[in-house]
């Protein structure tokens, strides 16, 4: 059990959800890549007083070590009911890429500077999201955090998460650190 969850709170999935815990805490680093990362099953509320549920998930967090935009990507029409109303409030709109259409068509991906994030979603990193597992991720700027549905994975889902991180992680890890705006440089 690890009731310290500040970090957490730095992305804006957790900003309206309180966090009650965070347990089954893994750690763990791609030394290689010097890129640490932590998965852990969390409880968290969503809804106000008496309507508030309860909902358990398990997530990864990747701490890059470098400055890249932020972000909030999952599946098309899946999930948007629950994040269209934290986004509403944020700001983001949905961005398309019109030379990914497949991209575009499997992923919601919102965020309030369009310019970093087009120059992020680079090709490469397109295509790698296209041909594996769809995730909800979300960037907070130097950190992702990454999970499947609102459950707790199995242990042969936690060491695909591990594997899918490391993958991602290399991909990102050789692409060149993003000169970010002020704007989101001050964030």
């Amino acid at each position: 059990m690890d009731w310290n969850t500040t970090y957490l709170k730095k992305f804006h999935f957790f900003e309206i959800r309180p966090i009650e815990r965070k347990y089954n805490c893994l750690k763990g680093a791609f030394n290689d890549l010097n890129i640490s990362w932590e998965i852990a099953d969390v409880t968290f509320n969503e809804g106000q007083a008496f309507t508030a549920e309860t909902f358990n998930t398990t997530l990864m967090v990747l701490k890059l070590n470098k400055k890249i935009p932020i972000f909030t990507m999952e599946k098309e029409a899946v999930l948007e009911k629950l994040f269209d109303r934290v986004m509403a409030f944020t700001g983001y709109k949905d961005i398309d890429f019109k030379m990914y259409p497949d991209f575009s068509k499997k992923f919601l991906l919102m965020g309030n500077n369009e310019e970093e994030i087009r120059s992020f979603f680079t090709e490469e990193i397109i295509r790698f999201f296209e041909n594996h597992h769809i995730y909800h991720l979300e960037s907070n700027g130097e950190a992702l955090i990454i999970f499947d549905k609102i459950k707790l994975a199995r242990t042969d889902e936690t060491l695909a998460f591990i594997e899918y991180g490391n993958k991602l992680a290399s991909l990102l890890d050789a692409k060149p650190e993003l000169v970010l705006s002020t704007q989101e440089a001050e964030v």
